[in-house]
């Protein structure tokens, strides 16, 4: 597989998770929505790490992680952001962190997280 190959194949399978989270929250599945959201942006950001480095993206979950291999400026918003967005990685993988995070996850909360997981998968997208 040729590395432009492998890059629309890790956008293809973050175009994915974006519907998958757009249906998990019209369906009101708070927690799986934004665990989605942070498989979206972690593989939009390995497809960019692709494109940058030419070699496989390192094995991890960690947003900030993969953002600074990759070479992306963020400012500190979005590095806040990521770091967020990086607490529903492991909450929604554990069930006994699931009951926290359910008492956390609102429609509103979620609506609002969703929105900026989209405006950020949209902007590194547009980098590739």
């Amino acid at each position: 597989m040729t590395i432009q190959e492998q890059i629309d194949y890790w956008i293809k399978l973050s175009d994915e998770d974006l519907s998958t989270a757009e249906i998990l929250l019209s369906n009101k599945k708070y927690v799986m929505c934004l665990y989605m959201c942070h498989l979206m942006i972690e593989k939009i950001l390995k497809a960019h790490y692709l494109k940058n480095n030419l070699k496989n993206p390192p094995k991890t979950h960690d947003l900030l992680y993969l953002s600074s291999k990759s070479g992306i400026q963020l400012n500190n918003e979005q590095i806040d952001f990521l770091d967020r967005l990086n607490f529903f990685q492991m909450e929604a993988r554990y069930p006994d962190y699931k009951m926290e995070i359910y008492k956390t996850c609102s429609k509103d909360f979620t609506n609002s997280f969703f929105n900026e997981s989209k405006e950020f998968f949209k902007w590194i997208k547009s980098k590739i």
